[in-house]
């Protein structure tokens, strides 16, 4: 896991903080700047959740197994065959909520792999016009960390989780960050903030 001097998340409140001052997150800066609301489904919203945790403590090696249900059995055989289809056996950031240092905003990528330089976002639902741009934001966070001086030679997928089964979906155009960043001046705009 990766740490940020003076950032913190709190995951019950889904709020992001560095040195103490509140920062925006990706899901926020999207839903209002994009009017994409995704708590219009609230059932699918939690089951959404449950599936992505079950996922995150599969992946760490954490999950107790004994707790779920055939349903979420059924999800992790899908994101299996995903993993096996492309030969991932591990993972470098597995659910690390983390800042943009440079542009002030933080969020929580899903899975990222260096060695196959691959970005993920796990999905469950319906497919919306944010899902590439939550990508590239998310590629913003990560670039730093590892030092990666061009975002091209990321690939950046959602893989549509199922019940014994996966979709892949490409994410890679080059203006995905730019647009993100636009954005991210929309939300700031409607904020006051700029």
């Amino acid at each position: 896991m990766f740490e940020f001097p003076g950032f913190s998340f709190d995951r019950e409140r889904h709020q992001y903080t560095l040195n103490g001052v509140g920062l925006p997150s990706l899901s926020n800066i999207l839903n209002e700047s994009l009017n994409i609301f995704y708590q219009s489904n609230l059932e699918a919203m939690e089951r959404g959740s449950r599936i992505h945790r079950a996922l995150e403590l599969w992946d760490k090696k954490d999950l107790d197994e004994s707790s779920i249900n055939d349903t979420l059995r059924a999800y992790i055989a899908g994101w299996e065959k995903f993993k096996k289809k492309f030969k991932l056996d591990s993972f470098d950031i597995i659910e690390n909520p983390m800042p943009s240092l440079k542009y002030k905003f933080a969020c929580t990528p899903d899975r990222f792999s260096l060695s196959k330089l691959m970005l993920i976002e796990i999905k469950t639902g319906i497919e919306t016009i944010a899902w590439p741009l939550q990508l590239a934001a998310q590629l913003i966070c990560i670039k730093p960390i590892f030092s990666l001086s061009t975002a091209k030679k990321i690939t950046r997928v959602s893989v549509i989780v199922r019940e014994n089964d996966f979709d892949v979906k490409s994410h890679c155009k080059s203006t995905d960050e730019n647009i993100f960043l636009n954005c991210f001046n929309v939300f700031k705009y409607k904020k006051g903030l700029i």
